[in-house]
């Protein structure tokens, strides 16, 4: 029994291994690194797949756990499209150097982009990287090399146009099913228009929600959640969303970080998106002082009412009285009461 035993053990440990192996995000380089047209970020829960051709596109992004690709009925989407006003400077940033990062816990390529014209003098650096988990970090950079002496004799003030077409062009199944939540008005977010519905979600100086894309009928969506940009994300309606071109003004030798995101597949609706911010906002708040014992009680009260004393729910102008008693009674009545009020001038 004993040699059973042993090699039971070295099995198993040996599928632990291989399980740990499996378990970690993998970077592929195809055909090779020498000839390399396609990248396929991997790991338990997702695979994108980025080609190479015209700009950097994404061809495929599979969510393992449905089995769902919702890049299957769009064409190859640019990440990125960075033109000239004029037109001219516009050939595709088809010169590439690659450089692959591997850590720990994620895998990572580096992307630089260069037009095979002198007369654009704009080079693109991005960065992808995929962890354990779904979304693929997306960091990107924009210099104007156009500091004398290549393609012009003086320095050159560029300006670019960009879109986003993988995001603004994404197609989930028929298009009248699908819905967008969108930041607009600075400070909020709505869904389709701001005339029919506006969260209020965050203020502009905070991290925003995710920009959420989603199709009810089919129950998925394509998250993409802007960290910091240098480029303004705000629109008016869905419309707005998918032909809006944002514009970059950079002065000779100038590199700007456009933007550091992350996106990602799932299932359902905007919610979503909802749960991502929350767990990035829990993620990076320091939340010592509620675990302090004198908070113990506040943590368990769940249902609160911020109450001005001027507010119309417990004051009654007419007869210039306090009826809290009535505040109270109703939110008994309704919903079982409130654990504690909060008062305020």
């Amino acid at each position: 029994m004993r040699p059973y035993k042993v090699f039971g053990l070295g099995s198993l440990i040996f599928l632990m291994f291989l399980s740990q192996i499996s378990a970690a995000p993998r970077l592929s380089l195809l055909p090779d690194r020498q000839n390399l047209r396609t990248i396929v970020f991997e790991n338990e829960t997702v695979q994108y797949t980025l080609l190479m051709d015209k700009g950097i596109q994404i061809t495929g992004c599979i969510d393992k756990t449905t089995g769902t690709d919702i890049f299957e009925k769009n064409p190859p989407l640019n990440v990125l499209s960075a033109r000239d006003p004029l037109g001219l400077d516009d050939v595709g940033y088809q010169l590439f150097t690659v450089e692959t990062l591997k850590a720990d816990e994620s895998v990572s390529v580096v992307i630089v982009q260069k037009s095979s014209y002198v007369e654009n003098p704009i080079v693109i650096t991005h960065t992808f990287t995929l962890g354990a988990g779904s979304e693929l970090s997306w960091n990107v950079s924009l210099k104007n090399t156009a500091t004398g002496g290549r393609a012009y004799r003086d320095p050159l003030t560029k300006r670019t146009l960009l879109t986003f077409p993988f995001i603004q062009k994404l197609q989930l199944g028929n298009g009248e099913d699908m819905h967008y939540l969108i930041p607009t008005q600075n400070s909020f977010f709505c869904i389709d228009n701001a005339d029919d519905h506006i969260f209020y979600f965050t203020k502009s100086y905070d991290p925003k929600m995710p920009i959420d894309i989603f199709n009810l009928e089919k129950d998925m969506g394509f998250y993409f959640h802007v960290l910091s940009s240098a480029l303004e994300f705000d629109f008016e309606d869905k419309a707005d969303f998918k032909s809006k071109i944002f514009e970059l003004t950079q002065r000779p030798g100038e590199q700007t970080e456009l933007i550091s995101c992350r996106f990602a597949p799932h299932r359902g609706d905007w919610h979503a998106a909802f749960r991502v911010f929350k767990d990035y906002i829990r993620s990076n708040f320091d939340f010592t002082f509620y675990k302090r014992p004198v908070q113990e009680k506040y943590r368990q009260r769940l249902i609160s009412h911020f109450t001005f004393l001027y507010g119309h729910d417990i004051y009654d102008p007419e007869n210039n009285v306090f009826d809290v008693n009535r505040f109270l009674d109703e939110g008994e009545a309704n919903f079982g009461g409130y654990d504690y009020m909060l008062l305020s001038a």
